[in-house]
């Protein structure tokens, strides 16, 4: 047993045993400070129609690798590639998504996408449309370059160059030392698990400008556009051209006619029915359930005696077409007032343009087998109504339609007048039948001040649906800003505005959003997980000795005393 006078003397040593040893394990082992908090944007995640889309996951606690450091260790591991480094090895990404070779992956987009060449670009919206198209077991984030990613992920790339020069130089022991010792980059993304938005609801807006009569006894014409967008990150769908630009167009039509309908002496007597629909990139969830109501409702509708429905979709003609395409799922019939306003395009075009410009009908049947809709007029025609989507865009199956490239770019300005000023045109020979001349070239004309000025507010923020959703406050619902200016600008030339919100049923899983779309990464410089191992082993060897020695302090007391007696002894004779 250990003496009192002992045990006072192994007390003796702690403050020296406190600030010897343990304050540096201590500032070992603390945690690391950030470096470096940045806004960071998740991939798609949400369910259509019980199927499973997009990233699962949304939390991170992973040392930063680069992407030749695969090979070596991947297991807690987050990838940081630059995006020109990802299309240069586009197959191996597809392997380690597919394969779920890392725990996680941060892609850096460059300040502009328009410094992609064309085979880059085409490698980006396939790469894309790839993520969007399947369920996803790992994290993945986007964000565009800053100085502090670039020093990251720069740091990380010549660490692994170095490591591969120098690993056939160095011995065993070389390589284990730089392995425990060498300081890494942990990237942290904390906050609750991904969960579905609940009471998740959906608005549309309608407005309606009546003619010159009895409402539900004159014919109507229903222009209707879709306002959200979508991409690879909820956080980055800007949506210039699909479907700003039919927004915009939509728009400015109710501003010409609204002009056309407040005076006797010019008011028609046919209906004009507009809708912003929501959700339109998710199978056009807003549209669907606006015809149901309209048809299956217990009032009476002016849709279901409709003249037909036009759907404008992607009219800024990105590509270039040169031209405007009427994609109809069924030719309409010669005579119909749809066949009329197709003809009337085509001549107002010839003889209203000096410059080449087609005006095509593109015939498309309804595949029902597909699990999305290739175009909005589709969910008209599926309940046997005339309608047929307007667009610069020759097939649905156009990339940046859902792309994160799809940004304001002036050169969209032109194309997008024209085709304003003749869909408004054709719209209003079929209104006025006994006019001939082009309406809109004298003093009522087109705005491209309000055309411009409406189309790059909004292409300045992401319109993903995601973040546009409505929310139930007390007893009123409570809609995003985005929609209040879009129904302040239509109530400003039209008194019959109307937002129309879909409550979506999370059980029925036609359509599930997940929460977040966007987080805060935090980057520590912090040592590598095998330091740690290290640390706590070197700690424990530590404890047992010192456990060890003041278990048998008495024994090492008493020896130490033999010893000073026999020295002291010998001294004594000496």
């Amino acid at each position: 047993m250990i003496s009192i006078s002992e045990a006072q003397n192994v007390f003796d040593f702690l403050p020296l045993f406190a600030v010897m040893v343990l304050m540096p394990i201590v500032i070992l082992v603390s945690p690391a400070m950030a470096l470096n908090q940045l806004n960071v944007y998740r991939v798609q995640h949400f369910d259509l129609h019980n199927n499973r889309i997009g990233s699962r996951h949304s939390l991170m606690n992973l040392e930063a690798i680069s992407v030749s450091q695969i090979k070596e260790s991947f297991a807690k591991k987050c990838v940081i590639v630059r995006l020109s480094e990802l299309l240069d090895k586009m197959d191996t990404f597809h392997t380690i998504i597919d394969q779920t070779l890392v725990a996680g992956i941060l892609i850096i987009l460059p300040k502009t996408m328009r410094s992609l060449n064309g085979p880059q670009m085409d490698a980006f919206l396939t790469f894309e449309k790839s993520l969007v198209s399947k369920e996803i077991q790992i994290p993945i984030y986007v964000s565009h370059e800053s100085k502090q990613l670039l020093n990251l992920y720069e740091m990380q790339s010549k660490r692994s160059e170095t490591s591969e020069e120098e690993d056939i130089e160095k011995s065993n022991v070389r390589k284990l030392y730089d392995s425990v010792m060498t300081n890494g980059y942990q990237m942290v993304i904390s906050g609750p698990q991904t969960s579905p938005v609940k009471d998740l609801i959906v608005t549309n807006i309608q407005a309606k400008l009546i003619g010159a009569g009895v409402e539900d006894q004159m014919p109507t014409i229903a222009v209707v556009a879709h306002y959200d967008a979508f991409s690879m990150a909820p956080g980055l769908s800007f949506g210039a051209d699909s479907n700003g630009s039919g927004v915009v167009a939509l728009l400015e039509m109710i501003r010409l006619f609204s002009k056309l309908y407040s005076n006797a002496k010019t008011q028609p007597k046919v209906n004009l029915l507009f809708l912003l629909s929501g959700a339109g990139k998710f199978n056009y969830f807003g549209t669907k359930k606006w015809i149901d109501e309209h048809l299956d409702g217990n009032e009476a509708s002016l849709l279901s005696d409709s003249l037909f429905t036009i759907c404008l979709d992607s009219l800024a003609d990105r590509d270039g077409n040169s031209g405007l395409n009427m994609h109809v799922s069924k030719p309409p019939k010669e005579g119909t007032p749809a066949a009329q306003l197709f003809e009337d395009l085509k001549r107002i075009a010839s003889t209203s343009l000096t410059h080449p410009f087609n005006v095509s009908m593109i015939h498309k049947k309804i595949n029902l087998a597909e699990e999305t809709l290739a175009w909005e007029h589709e969910r008209f025609s599926i309940r046997r109504l005339s309608a047929f989507t307007l667009s610069a865009l020759s097939s649905h199956k156009s990339l940046r339609r859902k792309s994160l490239t799809d940004v304001f770019d002036d050169k969209l300005l032109d194309p997008l007048y024209l085709n304003i000023n003749l869909i408004s045109e054709a719209v209003a020979h079929q209104i006025y039948k006994d006019f001939e001349s082009n309406l809109f070239d004298s003093d009522l004309r087109i705005s491209h001040a309000f055309i411009k000025s409406l189309l790059y507010q909004l292409s300045r923020q992401s319109r993903a649906q995601q973040l546009l959703l409505s929310s139930q406050k007390g007893s009123q619902v409570e809609v995003s800003p985005l929609i209040r200016s879009l129904e302040q600008i239509m109530r400003r030339y039209v008194n019959d505005v109307q937002l129309i919100h879909i409550r979506v049923d999370n059980k029925d899983n036609e359509l599930v959003f997940y929460e977040p779309t966007q987080a805060e990464l935090n980057i520590y410089n912090v040592k590598p997980a095998i330091f740690d191992l290290f640390v706590s082993l070197a700690i424990t060897i530590y404890l047992a000795i010192f456990f060890a020695i003041v278990s048998n302090f008495h024994h090492l007391n008493s020896l130490t005393k033999r010893v000073v007696t026999s020295n002291g002894y010998n001294s004594k004779f000496q």
